[in-house]
């Protein structure tokens, strides 16, 4: 509220983690109130199952998709996929001098090795294959084995 009273836009970004499973996902979409009647902006950076670039994965219609956003007010849409993450000396994915695997695994040098492994993993995947049905695959199987790994049973 106070960026809002400051003069700034507000946009959504994302209503829930990635991890999170599909139907809790999708109820996140389409029963979030709006904060404010003119909040009309959606950033949409294609990891969600309600995102633009997979909304159609978890069967939904193009028509529900988008009416659920204009009954909300919500008449704009920038859509993008991430490709990588920032990281200490990383901060624009989009110069590709900037942005470079290389650069990235010096700014994780101060991760353990399990995350390591798993941040180059993800972003090789996004980076140099951005390949749909790769990235769907890789969110299940991350999906996975965080389940498995943070289920105390």
């Amino acid at each position: 509220m106070q960026w809002r009273n400051d003069g700034h836009e507000l946009a959504y970004h994302s209503l829930s983690q990635s991890l999170k499973p599909i139907d809790a996902s999708l109820a996140d979409f389409f029963n979030f109130q709006p904060p404010f009647d003119d909040l009309i902006t959606w950033i949409d950076h294609g990891y969600q199952p309600y995102n633009f670039t997979l909304y159609q994965n978890s069967n939904i219609e193009g028509k529900d998709f988008s009416t659920n956003l204009k009954n909300k007010n919500i008449n704009i849409l920038w859509n993008y996929i991430d490709s990588g993450t920032a990281t200490r000396g990383v901060i624009n994915q989009l110069n590709r001098n900037d942005f470079t695997l290389s650069s990235f695994y010096k700014g994780i040098q101060n991760h353990p090795f399990k995350d390591k492994l798993a941040m180059m993993i993800k972003n090789i995947l996004f980076h140099f294959y951005a390949d749909k049905e790769l990235i769907l695959k890789y969110g299940k199987t991350a999906g996975s084995f965080k389940r498995f790994f943070t289920n105390e049973k």
